[in-house]
């Protein structure tokens, strides 16, 4: 994801995901599960590490 973010001019929180592994972990977990999947955790995450507005996105 920096690299993603960096190629595109992104400013990228990288320290947030290391500092919260496991709950990175665990939100692409919840992203993944098929029967009950629930990735607002996991947007939430990588808007914060992108610093975005999560009220302009869609």
């Amino acid at each position: 994801m920096k690299l993603f973010a960096e190629a595109n001019n992104l400013a990228f929180n990288a320290q947030l995901f290391s500092q919260h592994a496991g709950y990175l972990r665990s939100a692409l977990v919840l992203a993944a599960v098929e029967e009950a999947s629930e990735p607002q955790y996991l947007l939430k995450m990588i808007t914060d590490a992108l610093k975005l507005d999560t009220l302009n996105m869609v």
